[in-house]
C-alpha cells in the first residue's frame, strides 16, 4: 500500500511529501528563514564557459540531502542493523546449508535441452545461423543438428507405425 501524500501550501505553492518529516523540514526550513541565509545566485553563466564545481550548490550537497529527508540525526535504533544482519544470516545458513534437496532441486538441476522436446534444435539453429551471420563456422553444432533431425525423424515414423488406422 502507498503511503499517504500530504499537501501543503507553502505561500502561493502546493507542495507534496511522502512522509511527515520531509514536510517538516522543507516547512521549518521556510518559516525559520534559513532560505534568506542562503548565498545569492550568481548571474548565469555564458553557455559556452564550463560550470565551476566548486562554487555551485553541488559542492556542498549531501546525499542525506536527497534521500534522508533532510533530518541531521540519524533516527534509526541501535538495533535496527544487528536484528537485520542476523534474520539476514539466518535465512541464508538455512536455504544455503541446512535445508535437504527435494524433488523440485533436482528437477530444477536437471538439463532443459534434454527435458523439453525440440528446444535443443531450436537453440542450435539459432546458434548456427548466428555463427553464420558473424562469418564463423559451427562445425560441431551443425553435426548435432543433423543428428537431432535424423532422431526426431526416426521419432515420427515410429509414432505413424504405432498409431491405429484412421476410419476409411
Amino acid at each position: 500500500m502507498a503511503a499517504p501524500v500530504r499537501v501543503v501550501a507553502l505561500g502561493q505553492k502546493l507542495v507534496r511529501f511522502h512522509n511527515a518529516r520531509t514536510a517538516f523540514n522543507v516547512i521549518h526550513r521556510r518559516w525559520a528563514g534559513d532560505g534568506a541565509r542562503r548565498a545569492p545566485r550568481p548571474s548565469e553563466p555564458a553557455e559556452d564557459a564550463p560550470l565551476p564545481f566548486s562554487s555551485s550548490g553541488a559542492a556542498t550537497w549531501r546525499a542525506r540531502d536527497t534521500f534522508g529527508g533532510g533530518a541531521e540525526e540519524d533516527d534509526t535504533p541501535w538495533y535496527q542493523m544487528p536484528s537485520v544482519l542476523i534474520s539476514v544470516t539466518a535465512l541464508l545458513v538455512y536455504f544455503c546449508v541446512l535445508r535437504e534437496e527435494n524433488d523440485i532441486d533436482e528437477r530444477l538441476g536437471r538439463d532443459a535441452l534434454r527435458d523439453v522436446p525440440g528446444l535443443e534444435r531450436q537453440t542450435l539453429e539459432a546458434y548456427v545461423r548466428h555463427e553464420e551471420a558473424a562469418g564463423r563456422t559451427a562445425d560441431a553444432e551443425r553435426r548435432r543438428l543433423e543428428e537431432l533431425l535424423v532422431l526426431e525423424s526416426a521419432e515420427r515414423e515410429r509414432k505413424q507405425k504405432r498409431a491405429p488406422p484412421g476410419p476409411a
